[in-house]
């Protein structure tokens, strides 16, 4: 009981912020989320902030759809806030929260605003998606503090939770995918300008050869969850979703599904694949990504502590 009472009291805003989430769950409905009238109270889009609605910018981040996403929000909010509130105290971390999730909203929205503009496929299909989603918040959170754990952790936990947003935006590819992987982004470029204006950084440390092939496996075993990504996925908007929809058999059931089979894709399989990526650069990069991710792998593996 002296332990639980210790942890609770040197992580207050944690505490808080899991009672919070799970009050907000209840009292909003924990299985269905928010009802469509509270959602667009309180959740984002471009919508909201086209009517001022700034309070949807922090609003957003204590909501959330369902109880699978509840449980989750809850679990990885006891980890990341809970380390990174030791880490850099309460205030920070609370202000690291607030600052993180409203930037990432502010950076994912004006991307989409601008795909919306050029009518950009991905965009346009996501224009009318209202977002509410702790994770971007959580996960900035976490990136912020990282700036402050030793050098060996920092670069583990930015390259797991890089990893891990990157995976989800290229294999799902939902509006909170992108904000997310924009926290991480944000949380990393806070921290780091806030240490280093505190002239607490003398300089850059080389990874030994062992850390450097435990970062490329921990790269490789999260990118190796992405077809399991797409398969559970309900938007499958992401730029690799196609490559994990045939991966997983999860294609549509219609000439998708009826060209392609695990075992054989002729010309038709490829042409159908192809109507489901955007056209431009998504099928460019949907090229690319791999063999650029087997390279960086294989260099690193190659090379050890040059690679670093």
């Amino acid at each position: 009981m002296r332990r639980l009472a210790r942890l609770i009291s040197g992580t207050p805003f944690t505490v808080g912020l899991v009672v919070v989430l799970t009050l907000v769950a209840v009292a909003t409905g924990p299985f269905s989320g928010p009802s469509t009238l509270l959602r667009d109270v309180v959740g984002i889009d471009l919508g909201s902030v086209a009517r001022a609605e700034w309070w949807s910018f922090l609003t957003a981040d204590f909501f959330v759809d369902n109880l699978g996403q509840l449980l989750l929000v809850l679990a990885v909010a006891i980890i990341c806030v809970g380390s990174a509130e030791r880490l850099i105290g309460t205030v920070r971390t609370m202000l690291a929260f607030v600052v993180t999730g409203a930037l990432s909203f502010a950076v994912g929205l004006l991307i989409q605003g601008i795909g919306v503009a050029v009518d950009e496929f991905w965009a346009q299909t996501v224009r009318g998606t209202v977002m509410v989603d702790p994770l971007a918040a959580i996960i900035g959170t976490l990136a912020v503090a990282s700036a402050w754990a030793s050098t060996l952790w920092r670069r583990r936990i930015r390259t797991m939770i890089l990893a891990s947003t990157l995976v989800f935006l290229l294999f799902s590819g939902h509006p909170s995918d992108l904000n997310r992987a924009i926290a991480v982004v944000i949380g990393i470029l806070l921290g780091s300008l806030f240490v280093r204006g505190r002239g607490s950084r003398a300089g850059v440390a080389r990874s030994s050869a062992r850390e450097m092939r435990v970062l490329l496996a921990s790269v490789t075993a999260a990118f190796s969850v992405g077809p399991l990504v797409t398969l559970l996925s309900q938007g499958r908007l992401g730029l690799l979703s196609p490559l994990g929809m045939f991966v997983t058999d999860a294609l549509p059931r219609d000439e998708v599904r009826g060209n392609c089979s695990p075992w054989s894709a002729d010309q038709s399989c490829v042409s159908a694949l192809g109507h489901l990526a955007s056209p431009g650069i998504s099928a460019l990069v949907l090229a690319i990504v791999p063999l650029l991710l087997l390279l960086v792998g294989a260099r690193g593996l190659l090379q050890g502590r040059r690679a670093a």
